[in-house]
């Protein structure tokens, strides 16, 4: 297992590239690849349990090409079941001893065994092995050169019910070798183990090489790999060495300043194209006037609010991009899907594109997209807790230039990371104040979703009364749905009225703008519970808790405020569920096997617990 990565240490670390030297940032270690980290393999090994597991077989086999990962993954089973409390051995069979009787098992016999009598050595292994509480779990790894008095032995404890065997062997050895007494006479499951996918890739390099991986990078690498671990290991640990795998802003990436062929070990070299490569036919110049006109789309569609769409459309281009298209579009997409997710409170995901934009950056290749992605994935450190990641990421944009406000985004939205790092800290009032001197700068530079983006920020770190006017101005020059939900919010949390917050929680969570209807409804519950409503503050502290489940762990000063609630017991849950979706005590009763009057006494409890008083308001807290 990989020890867990500290981005605190890790962001602390100076991340520029020496000039002429090695490719390992300055202050930093090579990652050391000896042990691959198993990741990505968790379906797998979910898989190999339950057919290990399974009292109707005796014997698992795993096969897959050479190199795949068959041997790490009995290795982890191993380890999982060690860690269980329940131990066992690990059988290496090696091409050079599969003529040596016993050459694979030795180590489970005395040293005076006598390889001539079976008996006696079946009689040996077997009490070493036998376990109190089962089968003992016995790992042969390379099955297909198993020496034969190896695999009978085997067979023989198998038939005595004294083991159960995990085995590997490559794909297509599944005949006309000894081993077939131990893998075709007994119950037999095959488990097939493939390559690994893009997004398994990704997994594991972020695991082994610490940090973020540009997608670019983690495409090539799949690509040049096939997917297989052990040729991605090589051809990782290759790249490192020849200075072509690097880590700038906190992102390995290829180094896209060497051109020419990228060489990965000695397999395989592949021509990288250049920067004024058409791609699938298409000029340069025509790719990044499309690539604006749909980063503009991007942004255009989550201003009126239609989030999903915005997505969809951002994700598929930046995916026509992620191989080699224009940088500066790449990166802008990151940026502008790292803003939408920001906005929808899926704060990790948002953490995942700022991070992403920052790919072949540095301080040498500073531009206003570069600290907007930097100020982006401080903010995003910060409301997860991580404080002082945060403020090491913030340390790189204080060594930058300036970039003017121009392009699709004003470069004073770096300010969401100064202000959030701030608060974290518990300087409230200095992050309001620069959110507001970086949205006078935005509405100057004219750009309108950045300085209500700004300025709601303002307002959710209290300065909701402070930034009134501003909002109304500005929604009432923008005219977007969004702009107009950031403009009810503001006015709800001024207000403190708890009918307005949750009116604006509900026109928020309709948009898809999750962090804001999570705030919005907990504020809500807090003043309800103030004055004393304490079943309408529970509905709305149960409304905030089911918008906030899919904030993955974002954590704000108005987010702290909630009702205490109650939690539903299974069938409660199973009970409210049903009701919510219009279904009568008589039929919720039929399909749980229960009475009526049973049912009606648990919906009470329901609704005693959510804070409603009828189906319809059930449903509007459940079906969402």
């Amino acid at each position: 297992m990989t020890p867990p990565f500290d981005p605190a240490a890790a962001l602390a670390i100076g991340q520029d590239v020496a000039p002429g030297r090695s490719r390992i940032p300055i202050g930093m270690t090579a990652p050391d690849l000896g042990r691959w980290p198993f990741v990505g393999r968790s379906g797998e090994l979910a898989a190999l349990a339950d057919l290990s597991e399974d009292q109707r077989t005796d014997t698992v086999l795993v096969s897959g090409p050479e190199g795949v990962g068959k041997s790490q993954l009995a290795e982890e089973y191993l380890a999982l079941c060690d860690a269980q409390g329940c131990p066992g051995e690990r059988i290496v069979a090696r091409r050079e001893k599969s003529a040596v009787p016993f050459g694979a098992t030795a180590h489970l016999l005395p040293p005076d065994a006598d390889p001539a009598d079976p008996v006696s050595c079946f009689a040996h292994a077997a009490r070493g092995l036998r376990a109190a509480d089962g089968r003992r779990l016995v790992v042969v790894d390379d099955v297909h050169w198993l020496d034969p008095a190896s695999a009978i032995l085997l067979r023989q404890l198998l038939d005595a019910g004294v083991v159960r065997v995990v085995a590997t062997a490559r794909a297509g050895v599944r005949g006309g070798k000894p081993s077939d007494a131990l893998v075709h006479a007994g119950e037999v499951s095959w488990l097939e183990l493939s390559a690994f996918t893009e997004r398994s890739v990704e997994e594991v390099l972020e695991a082994a090489l610490g940090h973020h991986v540009g997608k670019g990078c983690v495409r090539y690498l799949f690509t040049v790999s096939g997917g297989n671990a052990r040729a991605l290991r090589e051809r990782v640990r290759s790249a490192l060495d020849r200075g072509q795998l690097v880590r700038r802003d906190g992102v390995w990436d290829l180094d896209r300043r060497r051109s020419g062929t990228l060489v990965f070990g000695p397999w395989q070299g592949v021509d990288a194209p250049g920067a004024g490569a058409d791609v699938a036919g298409e000029p340069a110049a025509e790719r990044t006037d499309t690539g604006l006109q749909e980063g503009a789309a991007v942004l255009a569609l989550t201003e009126a609010g239609r989030l999903a769409e915005a997505r969809a459309l951002g994700h598929a281009a930046f995916e026509r991009v992620v191989d080699g298209g224009p940088p500066d579009f790449r990166r802008w997409t990151a940026v502008l899907l790292g803003r939408l997710e920001w906005l929808a409170g899926r704060v990790l995901d948002a953490r995942r594109w700022f991070t992403e934009a920052l790919s072949g950056t540095g301080p040498a290749m500073d531009s206003g997209v570069r600290r907007i992605a930097l100020g982006g994935a401080a903010a995003c450190l910060a409301a997860t807790g991580e404080a002082a990641a945060a403020r090491a990421m913030l340390t790189r944009l204080g060594s930058t230039w300036h970039d003017p406000d121009s392009g699709l985004l004003p470069a004073a939205e770096e300010a969401l990371g100064r202000a959030w790092s701030a608060a974290a800290e518990g300087r409230v009032a200095a992050a309001r104040d620069s959110l507001v001197a970086a949205a006078a700068r935005a509405r100057v530079a004219n750009h309108l979703a950045s300085e209500a983006m700004l300025l709601t920020e303002a307002a959710r770190l209290g300065g909701a009364r402070e930034v009134l006017a501003a909002i109304d101005l500005n929604a009432g020059r923008s005219g977007s749905r969004l702009a107009a939900a950031r403009q009810s919010f503001v006015h709800a949390l001024a207000s403190e009225d708890p009918q307005a917050l949750i009116a604006s929680g509900d026109g928020l969570r309709e948009l898809g703008a999750a962090a804001l209807a999570a705030e919005a409804y907990t504020a809500a519950s807090s003043s309800l519970h103030a004055s004393g409503r304490i079943r309408e503050a529970t509905s709305a502290a149960h409304l905030a808790a089911a918008v906030r489940a899919s904030c993955q762990g974002l954590s704000t000063p108005l987010l702290g405020g909630a009702a205490p609630t109650q939690s539903l017991t299974v069938r409660e849950r199973e009970v409210a569920r049903l009701a919510a979706r219009g279904t009568t005590s008589k039929d919720i009763a039929a399909h749980l096997f229960l009475s009526p009057r049973t049912v009606d006494n648990h919906l009470q409890r329901v609704y005693q617990k959510l804070g409603v008083s009828s189906r319809q308001e059930l449903q509007r807290l459940l079906e969402p």
